[in-house]
C-alpha cells in the first residue's frame, strides 16, 4: 500500500528555517552513506526525510528550539549555530545546526543535496498507518490509512515530528526483531499509539512486516474504534 498523497491543511511554517549539515566525518565513514556537506532544511514541524533516526534524536531539541526563536545551548555555546555529534561512538559524525532567515523569506544559498550512499537494510520493515483521524482535521492533512514504510533506519518523509516522538521508541526494536514482554501472542508485531495533540488525537498503528511478506499482503489491524477493516 503506497502512502497516500497528503495535502497541507494550513500547518504554519516554523518562524525560522534551520539547516542541519554534516561538517566532520571520520575515516570509517557513515553506516547510512552520508558524506561531508550533506544537509537538510527544516522549516515546518516535520521530521526531515532520509535522516538517520539516531541523528534526528540527537539534533531535534536544538533544531526545534532554533526554529521557534529560542536557544538550546550546551555549556559554552552561544549564538545561532550549534554543533551536535552522532551517538555512534565508532563514527563520530559532527553536525552543524544553524538558524537561517525567517521562514518565507528569500532562500539562502543552496545547500548540498543528500546523495544516498551504500545503505544497510534492517531485518524487518515497519509500517506506520493512520487508523483513526478525528473530525477536527489534522493540521498536516493526514487521512485515514495514510502510511509510511521504514526499511533502512532513516526518517520518513512528511512525518510530524511530534507524532514521531511518540512512535520512535518502538520502531527500531521492531525493525531488529524485538518482542516486548507480555506481547508474545498475536500482538507481538503491532503497537497502537496516539498523536500527542489533545485536539488531533490521530491513532497510529506500528506494524512489523516480516521478510517473507509483502506490504500489500499484510492488512492492518483495522480501526479498533469503529471496527473498520
Amino acid at each position: 500500500m503506497a502512502a497516500r498523497e497528503r495535502q497541507d491543511c494550513g500547518m504554519a511554517q516554523t518562524p525560522y528555517r534551520v539547516e542541519i549539515t554534516l561538517v566532520e566525518q571520520p575515516t570509517m565513514g557513515c553506516s547510512q552513506g552520508y558524506r561531508k556537506g550533506d544537509s537538510w532544511i527544516v522549516d515546518r514541524p516535520l521530521v526531515p526525510a532520509d535522516m538517520c533516526q539516531s541523528v534526528w534524536d540527537t539534533v531535534r531539541p536544538a533544531v526545534m528550539a532554533l526554529a521557534y526563536g529560542n536557544r538550546a545551548p550546551l555549556p559554552g555555546e552561544k549564538g545561532d549555530v550549534l554543533y551536535r555529534t552522532c551517538a555512534d561512538f565508532k563514527r563520530r559524525l559532527k553536525f552543524r545546526v544553524r538558524r537561517l532567515g525567517e521562514s518565507g523569506a528569500a532562500a539562502d544559498a543552496p545547500t548540498a543535496a543528500v546523495k544516498p550512499g551504500k545503505r544497510f537494510v534492517l531485518p524487518y520493515a515497519v509500517r506506520i498507518t493512520c487508523l483513526h483521524v478525528p473530525r477536527k482535521p489534522c493540521p498536516l492533512g493526514y487521512k485515514y490509512m495514510d502510511s509510511w514504510v521504514l526499511e533502512r533506519g532513516v526518517t520518513p518523509e512528511n512525518m510530524c515530528t511530534w507524532a514521531w516522538d511518540n512512535l520512535n521508541w518502538c520502531l527500531h526494536p521492531f525493525s531488529i526483531g524485538a518482542v516486548y514482554p507480555g506481547r508474545e501472542t498475536d500482538l507481538r508485531d503491532i503497537f497502537l499509539r496516539n498523536c500527542p495533540s489533545p485536539e488531533h488525537e490521530i491513532l497510529f498503528e506500528v506494524k512489523r512486516l516480516h521478510p517473507a511478506q509483502r506490504e500489500w499482503q499484510t492488512p492492518s489491524l483495522g480501526n479498533p474504534l469503529t471496527g473498520d477493516a
